[in-house]
């Protein structure tokens, strides 16, 4: 687990080495050589708020900015080119949301051990008993409490010791295809909902070692796809979009909403972190904007 040196901004320091974690991962490194120039054209220069926000609009864009197209790929290529872009879209989704968040309670971390205290892991935790499976819990959204002397704890470990049922827990399930994946995500909600509102009906426990959802401030599990597929074929009708209809924390994409189908990323915020972002995601970063080349400028724009 990371030693922070200042737990007065914890919740910065943990920001920035979420999204320098990022960075270190040599496609996630390749991919911003393409999608810096398009990010930068998307913003603007200088930098303005309504337009950072506007990038979850055009996620699915900058994500697909990054590969060379292969006519014939063979096989190994093709699941090659699977495993990387699902990666990537993770890596994406949690710099996007961060960025957005910046100067707020809230926290969207790419699944790490060393990142995530051991609490929150152990929290969303399936036991069977002879065995344990956590969820698809490909990014997990930390919000901290409010009002709480920060400096009064040694270690982030020690802050959620104590303040645990104070946090609000997101899991976001990344996938960027659709139809094959929606039933997972499906079947976890599934799961937690019965968790926190009727546990005798689950054949297994959530939560292990005493940390659990259900005595969590606030928790959602959500999911976030590009799509692959092309958007204009997926209906309201189709099975992928109808099994997703009841996430406690939305359906999105990294296109704009289109009604009755799934949400764009960036109204994740509204629905998600609403007792974080105040007056709103917009009117939070123009506050801090005049930071993107100083302390936030680990972001790379």
């Amino acid at each position: 687990m990371v030693h922070y040196a200042c737990m007065a901004n914890v919740i910065e320091q943990l920001r920035n080495v979420a999204v320098s974690k990022l960075f270190t991962a040599p496609s996630m490194e390749k991919a911003w050589e393409k999608w810096h120039p398009l990010i930068t054209n998307l913003i603007g220069s200088p930098p303005q708020a309504d337009k950072i926000f506007d990038l979850g609009d055009h996620l699915r864009e900058i994500m697909f900015s990054a590969y060379e197209k292969i006519d014939t790929p063979t096989l190994s290529e093709t699941q090659s080119m699977k495993s990387r872009s699902g990666a990537l879209w993770e890596s994406l989704l949690a710099w996007y949301c961060n960025l957005c968040l910046i100067g707020t309670r809230s926290v969207v971390i790419k699944k790490s051990k060393s990142l995530v205290p051991s609490q929150f892991l152990d929290a969303i935790t399936a036991d069977y008993g002879t065995q344990q499976e956590d969820s698809e819990a490909d990014v997990l959204t930390l919000t901290f409490p409010d009002g709480v002397d920060l400096t009064s704890f040694q270690t982030l470990e020690k802050l959620v010791d104590e303040h645990f049922k104070d946090f609000e827990l997101g899991v976001i399930s990344c996938k960027t295809p659709w139809n094959d994946f929606t039933v997972i995500p499906q079947h976890w909600s599934m799961v937690y909902n019965l968790a926190i509102n009727n546990p005798d009906a689950l054949e297994m426990k959530i939560g292990i070692n005493d940390w659990d959802v259900t005595v969590l401030k606030k928790f959602f599990y959500a999911f976030a796809t590009l799509p692959s597929q092309k958007p204009e074929i997926i209906k309201s009708t189709s099975l992928p979009v109808v099994r997703l209809k009841k996430l406690s924390g939305g359906n999105f994409w990294g296109l704009p909403s289109k009604k009755d189908i799934a949400k764009s990323m960036k109204e994740i915020f509204k629905k998600n972190f609403s007792s974080s972002i105040g007056d709103g995601i917009e009117s939070n970063l123009k506050k801090e904007l005049s930071k993107l080349k100083t302390d936030y400028s680990y972001f790379g724009i």
